[in-house]
């Protein structure tokens, strides 16, 4: 059975009766940058997977792209906040720690987990807890993610958690509320690499960054 966009896609050819029709038809051809990396397909789902249904990260196309051709397969990752980039992590990396503040949605990605993966859940409180699970999590780590609650709480605690090669991974990292967390890894010596761009099931472009400093592991 067709699937919706082959079935747009036929509809617009066929009906080419305005510039509107041909864009569309355009659009959702097979080679498309919107089928292949399968935007249309995480826009109607919300869940960030490629453009054959395998789970991504939801960063920016160009930031994936980049960590694809880049991580290493011996790295040891940490993440704050959970979900399809789990699932990518894990099919690259030896170790996958995640820390969940939501109870409902660790339910339904515990089962999908392979066994080198660790899945806790911290719920937010005002004692810390959430940004301080990283020291409880068997560190340190290579790469950090930084896409939960409480980021510039997060990038303080972060720090001596990660090796002399390791990098940080900030996602939305275009926030001004998140300041004061990019001027901390400033001064403690990393640099910035910007990622701008559109992602999975966003309609609006964003951007993902790689904070590194020297000797990093993904030979920035």
């Amino acid at each position: 059975m067709p699937t919706l966009l082959q079935r747009t896609a036929r509809i617009a050819e066929k009906h080419p009766v305005s510039a509107a029709a041909l864009t569309v038809a355009r659009l959702v051809r097979g080679d498309s940058f919107l089928v292949r990396t399968g935007w249309w397909t995480s826009a109607l789902t919300h869940r960030a997977v490629d453009g054959k249904g395998q789970p991504v990260p939801w960063y920016t196309y160009a930031a994936i792209a980049f960590l694809e051709a880049r991580v290493p397969s011996d790295a040891q990752v940490f993440e704050y906040g959970s979900g399809h980039s789990t699932l990518w992590w894990a099919a690259r990396a030896a170790r996958v720690v995640s820390v969940e503040s939501d109870a409902a949605w660790q339910a339904e990605m515990q089962p999908r987990l392979p066994a080198h993966c660790e899945y806790h859940l911290q719920p937010l409180d005002d004692q810390g807890s959430y940004p301080r699970a990283i020291g409880r999590a068997g560190g340190p780590f290579d790469i950090i993610v930084n896409d939960g609650w409480q980021r510039v709480a997060c990038a303080r605690e972060l720090l001596a958690a990660l090796t002399p090669r390791g990098v940080v991974v900030w996602d939305n990292s275009d926030r001004a509320r998140y300041a004061e967390g990019y001027a901390l890894l400033a001064e403690h010596g990393f640099r910035r690499l910007d990622f701008h761009g559109v992602g999975p099931i966003n309609t609006d472009a964003w951007c993902t960054s790689v904070f590194y400093r020297e000797g990093n592991l993904l030979g920035i």
